[in-house]
């Protein structure tokens, strides 16, 4: 209960709880213990420097002090160190603010021990206060900060007026400042005025920045809930495209059967047209409704799949057009049983239904489509290669952003989404896509493209 109530004292009010906040305090605590033991080092070779520098000394009593306090911290950030672990949030916020007093608290002993007002390490409160102000609400860091200074104050005042010894380093200065109160006043009055213009400056910058990104996360909210509503709707109105498309098919199947009479070979042959085009049509739309389902649910469904006969069944789905274009098809694999993948089947299907139908349509006249499998070292590699127009220099940085098409290809009919379907597909597989243009064929009859495809993890002989 005590916890939970440091816990919203803790936490500035312009920041709303959610769960990135606590991430970047989680990676903060582990910060500040990578930085202690940094710390730590430091004294200890600051201790061996001022012991072996000619002309400098320390008393016995600030070197066994200075040892002791260094052991402290090493201890305190073995402990907080193992305090990071703990999964609750508001141990995590009220970790920092430990960690921050712990420090502030040694660097208070330090300071003394080192010379007081003639110490240089005093400078290291505004480095812990400016900490402070990214992390705490700036009451609390204002708080601490004029505890520090009433400390240091009362500290200097009692060295002025010999109430405690000053703890001078020997042979560092000629002249002293601690017993000078003109000086004491005013270097007081700057250091103090320092530290409260770095929490002010850090805090509004710091209260500015939560408030953009808390921005940006509404605006990706909702750039994120009107996606997944034009998903629906495109799923939705695609489907019922899909039903008058599937029946002027069937009307086209009784015209080329005969069962309306006879027709002229020049009429069945545009018959035929008109059903290659409402074929495509209709494998278009199930895509679309694929992908559509697969962007608004977000998930994919593993199963184990004979890559090679899937390969097999569109390498015949794409033969008739391949041979209107006298494209021979040509597959090869470095070993001779047949290869299975962990992946979803119906976006796999995607996958090659897509990059299949490119090498044939985006191929030349006697051109060539070779399809590689190799598995290497546990990685399956397939490479999709063709001897078609390729992909023109100046459109390859492009080729998978959504709606785009290559400046060589705008006399052939597409959407410019193909692609870019493939690549989500296949980085959600764990996987990679990349492409060469010309492609590894070297073949006369066109540039061509390899599209190849690398999968690492699931891979099943």
């Amino acid at each position: 209960m005590a916890a939970k109530i440091y816990f919203m004292l803790l936490i500035p009010k312009y920041v709303n709880i959610y769960d990135e906040y606590f991430k970047t305090i989680k990676r903060y605590n582990n910060w500040f213990v990578e930085l202690r033991y940094a710390a730590i080092l430091s004294l200890v070779m600051l201790l061996f420097i001022l012991n072996i520098l000619p002309g400098i000394q320390l008393s016995f009593f600030q070197n066994i002090s200075i040892i002791i306090i260094t052991a402290v911290i090493l201890i305190y950030n073995f402990h907080f160190n193992n305090l990071i672990k703990l999964k609750k949030k508001e141990d995590q916020v009220v970790l920092s603010f430990m960690q921050i007093v712990a420090d502030l608290l040694s660097l208070s002993v330090l300071v003394y021990l080192l010379g007081g007002i003639e110490a240089p390490i005093f400078l290291f409160y505004i480095f812990h206060v400016i900490i402070g102000s990214i992390i705490l609400p700036v009451a609390v860091v204002y708080s601490l900060a004029t505890i520090c200074l009433l400390a240091f104050t009362l500290l200097s005042s009692l060295e002025l007026m010999g109430i405690i010894p000053h703890q001078k380093i020997i042979g560092l200065f000629n002249f002293e400042f601690y017993n000078n109160l003109n000086y004491l006043v005013v270097f007081l009055g700057i250091f103090a005025s320092l530290i409260f213009i770095s929490i002010f400056i850090t805090s509004k910058i710091v209260k500015d920045l939560y408030e953009r990104e808390q921005q940006l996360k509404r605006v990706l909210d909702d750039l994120h809930q009107a996606e997944k509503s034009k998903q629906k709707y495109v799923a939705a109105v695609v489907h019922e495209l899909k039903s008058p498309i599937a029946a002027a098919s069937s009307i086209l199947d009784l015209i080329l059967g005969d069962y309306l009479g006879d027709v002229s070979e020049i009429i069945k042959d545009k018959v035929v047209r008109a059903k290659e085009r409402i074929s495509e049509s209709i494998q278009m739309i199930n895509q679309m409704v694929r992908f559509s389902r697969f962007k608004l649910l977000n998930k994919i469904e593993i199963e184990n799949v004979n890559l090679s006969e899937m390969i097999r069944k569109y390498i015949l789905s794409i033969k008739p057009l391949a041979e209107k274009k006298n494209i021979s098809i040509n597959v090869k694999q470095n070993q001779e049983d047949d290869i299975y993948l962990n992946c979803d089947r119906n976006l796999f299907e995607l996958v090659f239904s897509n990059l299949f139908s490119n090498a044939v349509k985006y191929n030349n006249q006697n051109g060539e489509l070779l399809i590689d499998l190799i598995i290497k070292d546990e990685l399956l590699t397939i490479d999709i290669s063709d001897t078609g127009i390729g992909i023109p220099k100046s459109d390859k940085e492009k080729i998978f952003e959504e709606y785009y098409r290559a400046s060589n290809v705008k006399q052939v009919e597409g959407t410019g989404t193909g692609l870019n379907i493939v690549k989500s597909i296949i980085e959600n597989h764990n996987g990679t896509i990349n492409f060469y243009s010309p492609s590894k064929i070297n073949s006369e009859i066109g540039p061509g493209t390899t599209f190849s495809i690398s999968l690492k993890q699931n891979i099943l002989l």
